[in-house]
């Protein structure tokens, strides 16, 4: 210790420093002329080079300063935001890939109970309008939550689910000849994964507008019922 440190000490209760009297002994009287504070010379702490920045400093933002165990506790509202943000984007990105599926299902179930009412033309029309619809259902979702391929894969594993259930009605019921719907899957399944290969979320929302209007395929299949319509009897 310097002989600078041994000539000085500091006031317990308001920490300002003060010169150590010539005569002294350790249960000697003191009040401090900052805080008025009264104590015994043997009570003082002691002063070191390190703290002559602070000799009026308050024993509150002393503690909070020195106290490794409220430097760790200043240092976790931060990480609660940032935990409690990231929990917030899971459940927010479940919420949405529950809501997905179960829309995704209600789909396949209403799309099952119109196939007596479609014929092939028709099918084709009404499953190409779905896919239109499901690959921009995902494109938006991807906006809002972030690039979750997951929702590409879910919506086109419903996209094919459409067809399957189609394919699976239709030779139960005497139907055939299924090029169409096979080529409408193909696309479908393009345009669904396009934006996970590329991470081009413009893509995948119209890839397969070229052929999902009646327009553009309704000579192929009206006037190709023989050769492949998705379905005919």
């Amino acid at each position: 210790m310097s002989r600078e440190q041994d000539q000085f000490l500091r006031c317990p209760s308001c920490l300002r420093r003060f010169e150590l009297p010539s005569k002294h002994f350790p249960g000697m009287l003191q009040q401090c002329s900052n805080c008025g504070a009264t104590f015994r010379l043997h009570e003082a702490l002691p002063w070191h080079e390190e703290h002559s920045y602070e000799p009026q400093a308050s024993p509150g933002i002393v503690q909070l300063q020195s106290s490794p165990s409220v430097a760790l506790n200043q240092s976790l509202p931060p990480l609660e935001t940032t935990s409690s943000a990231a929990e917030f984007d899971s459940g927010r990105a479940s919420a949405v890939f529950g809501s997905m599926a179960l829309v995704g299902l209600a789909t396949g179930v209403v799309s099952y109970l119109m196939f007596p009412f479609l014929k092939g033309p028709e099918f084709l029309v009404y499953y190409a309008i779905i896919g239109v619809l499901m690959v921009a259902a995902v494109h938006i979702l991807r906006q809002m939550i972030g690039k979750h391929d997951g929702l590409n894969f879910i919506g086109l594993g419903f996209f094919l689910l459409i067809g399957a259930e189609r394919y699976l009605y239709g030779i139960q019921h005497g139907m055939h000849k299924w090029t169409y719907m096979v080529i409408l899957m193909g696309i479908g399944s393009m345009a669904f994964l396009s934006s996970v290969t590329s991470m081009n979320d413009g893509r995948g929302g119209y890839g397969v507008a070229g052929c999902t209007s009646c327009s553009s395929c309704g000579g192929g299949c009206g006037g190709g019922c023989g050769g492949g319509c998705g379905g005919c009897g």
